[in-house]
């Protein structure tokens, strides 16, 4: 019987260790799909489905929203260039500018655009043109955060904002479409060139069991291609330049054949994203990883798309000298000139473009340690965009102590201009808890509670945010509220030391 129990004992152990080491089973979901086709876009629309309600925090994820106080003023102003175009041309006649936004997500850039464009009709005194912005997204769950958006309620009320109308080309204005980070998450082809020779990147799936479920992986297969496949698209594209990957966006290039259409071959067309615009920035292999933050995602190949664009008659704006991933361009369908609009390109592209205060963030984080001053402008050079101040909080804290009066009361200025650049939607940054350190350092404890009460509300109540908010009202003499506060920090971590020590202290006193 003993060496039985060894037998079965070492069968035993055997068995565990071959389970362990087996590999994952792997299922053969397609092979050699074409990019466009591919199952991966009906994965990805089934994993965005059961998210539910929760589905736009990974769309808005995907989106260049550091970018969009930058891109509410360079549209706005090239807006405006259009009107002033309009008011010349048709001087006693109403218009409102229909804007169509494609991929709007949580609604972020669309509430920044509606504060500066009803900021700019008014310093201009424009009384006979106005705008009306539609949002569009495919994904449900988006279109319920714009309904349950307080910040976006004001322009819904007044007109200015809509998601439930069909967006139309104005009487005598083109339709103007803004797509902020939306063509490159659009289905596209793959190709491949080799010696001279042009192939298909082609698509294989496979499925690998995991103990949640399946995981999904890919992998490129060239295929000799067959121009006869895609017709005359590839002849309008100079391709065969040199060897390596590139894609057609074959989705983006849809849509605007559709819209264009639809607003009777007069349209504007407004696109800032992550593209190449050039052949050389376009072959470094940008398909071959498809998935960016968690969604499908592949560059705009922005030299084919306005190449494709120009044969059919329309008229692209592209920076002169683009050094990032993400640009901006304008294109233009109409029959119609648009000075004031190629004006005000040329203004916001040189000689202070978005690579500049790119680059200019860039040269502040390898700064050992910049001033208040320099800091300023830097705000000011991202058009008080707040995500920077997450960056930079603890060197405006360390430099408060030396700031001259003049310094304090710009940097008050400032931080109420990024406070009123925020949207509310508990994503990213806590913009509102740096705030609320950087008063409390002022000494301004009052303003401070208020910043932690506004972090507590979009962010839910944390240690951090419960404790610093139980000092304030210790500072305050509020010792009641400060109780309060502490009893729910130490809710969330019963071993915060800090809470502890304060709660000590406030029994004493």
């Amino acid at each position: 019987m003993f060496p039985l129990f060894i037998l079965h004992t070492s069968y035993f152990i055997f068995h565990i260790w071959s389970i362990m080491n087996t590999p994952p089973q792997i299922r053969l979901v397609e092979s050699r799909a074409r990019l466009s086709e591919s199952v991966i876009w009906d994965q990805q629309n089934r994993h965005l489905a059961d998210l539910g309600a929760d589905a736009w925090k990974t769309i808005a994820n995907t989106k260049p929203a550091e970018y969009y106080t930058y891109l509410a003023d360079l549209y706005a102003d090239l807006i405006i260039g259009l009107m002033r175009d309009i008011i010349r041309r048709h001087p006693r006649r109403k218009e409102t500018f229909e804007i169509l936004e494609l991929g709007s997500a949580s609604g972020h850039f669309a509430w920044l655009f509606c504060k500066v464009m009803d900021q700019r009709l008014t310093d201009l005194s424009f009384d006979n043109v106005d705008y009306r912005l539609t949002l569009s997204d495919p994904h449900q769950a988006c279109q319920k955060c714009w309904s349950q958006q307080p910040q976006l309620q004001p322009f819904v009320e007044s007109g200015k904002l809509n998601w439930s109308e069909e967006c139309r080309a104005g009487q005598s204005s083109p339709l103007i479409v803004i797509a902020n980070g939306h063509f490159s998450t659009l289905a596209a082809d793959a190709f491949y060139i080799e010696n001279g020779t042009l192939y298909e990147n082609r698509l294989t799936v496979e499925a690998k069991q995991i103990d949640e479920g399946e995981d999904l992986d890919y992998y490129y297969d060239p295929i000799p291609f067959q121009k006869s496949e895609v017709g005359e698209l590839l002849e309008l594209y100079p391709a065969a330049i040199k060897d390596g990957t590139f894609t057609i966006p074959i989705a983006a290039l849809a849509t605007i054949e559709e819209l264009k259409t639809q607003a009777k071959d007069e349209i504007i067309l407004l696109t800032a994203d992550t593209m190449y615009l050039t052949p050389d920035a376009m072959y470094q292999r940008p398909a071959d990883n498809l998935f960016t933050k968690g969604l499908i995602s592949t560059p705009l190949n922005a030299h084919a798309f306005t190449h494709i664009l120009r044969a059919q008659d329309w008229h692209s704006l592209v920076p002169e000298t683009p050094a990032n991933p993400f640009q901006t361009m304008a294109s233009i369908c109409s029959k119609h000139d648009w000075p004031e609009l190629d004006a005000a390109w040329t203004r916001n592209n040189t000689p202070r473009t978005l690579d500049d205060s790119i680059n200019l963030c860039r040269a502040f984080t390898n700064s050992e340690q910049p001033t208040i001053r320099q800091l300023l402008s830097l705000f000011r050079l991202c058009h008080n965009n707040p995500a920077p101040l997450t960056e930079y909080v603890n060197i405006l804290k360390a430099q408060l102590p030396k700031a001259t009066a003049t310094e304090t009361k710009l940097l008050t200025q400032t931080l109420d201009a990024l406070w009123q650049n925020t949207y509310r939607n508990g994503q990213g940054p806590d913009i509102a808890f740096e705030l609320a350190k950087l008063y409390f350092q002022l000494e301004d404890i009052q303003t401070a509670a208020i910043y932690l009460h506004h972090s507590i509300d979009d962010y839910g109540e944390s240690t951090d945010s419960c404790y610093n908010l139980a000092l304030c009202y210790k500072q305050l003499g509020r010792l009641d509220e400060s109780s309060r506060w502490l009893k729910k920090s130490t809710l969330v971590d019963p071993e915060y030391e800090p809470a502890r020590q304060l709660i000590e202290q406030l029994q004493e006193v």
